[in-house]
This record gives C-alpha cells, sequence and structure tokens, in this order.
C-alpha cells in the first residue's frame, strides 16, 4: 500500500538535517519502494501494509540516518485527496501556499481547539477536525504567532503541516 510520510521539521535549520537521498536508501534497504519529494521531509512509500508500519518503520530510517526523533505522518493518496477537498481554504480567493493542513502524530482532540484562538492580534483562520488541523494564514507564515509549537502545545499533540500547493504536487507526481 502507498503511503505519504511527513517528518516534522526536518532540513529548515543546521540541527535537522537529514539527508533525504541517504533516508531513501535506507528505507529500500528494508525492501520497501521510496521516493522522496522536495528536501522538506516528504516521503513517499510503497510495502507497508497500514500508516502505523510506515511511519514506524520511516521513524526508524530517520533515526538510522540522522539521530533525529521527529513527528512522522503517514497518510494514504486517498486521504491526501479528502484533506485538500475538506479544505475550508482551498478555493481560489485563497493563496494556496499560506493554506495549510497540519496532521497530528494521533487523532486530534477537537475539543481543545478553542485554545488555538488566544493568540493576541490573531489574524490566521482554522478548522479542526479529527484527522487534519486547516490554517490560512492570510499575512505569511513566517512572523505568524500561529506556530507548529503554538499548535502543538495548545492541542497536546506533535504535528507536522504541509501546504496545499505541497499537497497537491505530492497527488500528481505520485497520487
Amino acid at each position: 500500500m502507498k503511503h505519504f510520510v511527513f517528518l516534522k521539521g526536518v532540513n529548515v535549520g543546521p540541527t535537522t538535517r537529514v539527508d533525504m537521498k541517504l533516508l531513501q536508501a535506507r528505507l529500500e534497504g528494508m525492501d520497501l519502494t521510496a521516493s522522496t519529494f522536495l528536501n522538506s521531509g516528504n516521503v513517499v512509500v510503497e510495502g507497508c501494509r497500514s500508516a502505523t508500519e510506515a511511519e514506524k518503520r520511516v521513524a526508524e530510517a530517520v533515526r538510522e540516518v540522522s539521530d533525529l526523533d521527529v513527528a512522522v505522518v503517514a497518510r494514504t493518496p486517498e486521504q491526501v485527496r479528502a484533506t485538500i477537498q475538506g479544505s475550508p481554504f482551498g478555493g481560489k480567493g485563497c493563496d494556496q501556499s499560506h493554506a495549510l493542513a497540519y496532521f497530528g502524530e494521533r487523532k486530534l482532540p477537537v475539543e481543545k481547539a478553542s485554545e488555538l484562538g488566544r493568540l493576541k492580534g490573531m489574524v490566521e483562520e482554522y478548522q479542526c477536525e479529527r484527522d487534519v488541523l486547516h490554517v490560512h494564514y492570510p499575512d505569511g507564515i513566517g512572523r505568524s504567532k500561529f506556530t507548529t509549537a503554538w499548535i502543538d502545545k495548545s492541542l497536546g499533540v506533535r504535528t507536522t503541516g504541509r501546504n496545499l500547493d505541497t499537497l497537491r504536487k505530492l497527488l500528481e507526481k505520485f497520487g
């Protein structure tokens, strides 16, 4: 079964480096078919029976090639397609590079989502569901206080986000 596997926060700073070609080779050495997309922690694997198995095997490979313990989240192409279709920010009136889907290591506690809106001066819009948090950053992501760290702390779940453009490109190339 094919899975898109998202690694949290890799290759965004000097302490979170993962050589994606080395990771791909390690996964192939584990008898998986593997591809990487961009250099920001997107891996496509085939050969795992479930998302849980894909997450465990990719996490193991990441630790072996980099000594990092990062959040690893797997979704099927069908789940990614449904995430894009279900995004309230997927329309033409929204810059798709500023519309993100955050996936959690486990189900997102929807009841805690109101905690996210406590930031002063917040301009971001969001909608939380059981398996994805949709966020629109109208002024861009770079200076926003609505960070992954804030999301993780508020929800009590490690998450990793991908913009809708990246998700669509993954589907186009590997879906």
